[in-house]
């Protein structure tokens, strides 16, 4: 039951390009029964979450930067589509 349940938690974001404001928020938990074991590791969990939390963040860092770097290449591509059309559809006009 919820009354037997205790639980260390940490919050952290990530970047996110498909998310509200390039942004999503993540959250990694350790639950268990016994309050006294939660208390007695405390410090041990929250060096470990601590560690998979910056190691998550790094990877998706990097991840982003990637996905970011390679919107950007299809939005200049879109671009220089457009004004080539554009360019097109004016000399044909002119004609």
């Amino acid at each position: 039951s919820a009354e037997d349940a205790f639980a260390y938690v940490q919050h952290l974001t990530l970047y996110d390009l498909e998310a509200r404001g390039m942004v999503r928020p993540f959250c990694i938990a350790y639950v268990c029964s016994d309050q006294l074991k939660l208390m007695e590791n405390f410090s041990e969990l929250s060096t470990g979450f601590s560690q998979a939390s910056d190691s998550l963040k790094t990877g998706n860092r990097q991840a982003f930067s990637t996905e970011l770097q390679r919107k950007l290449q299809e939005l200049e591509f879109r671009r220089l589509t457009l004004l080539q059309n554009k360019e097109l559809q004016q000399v044909k006009d002119e004609s």
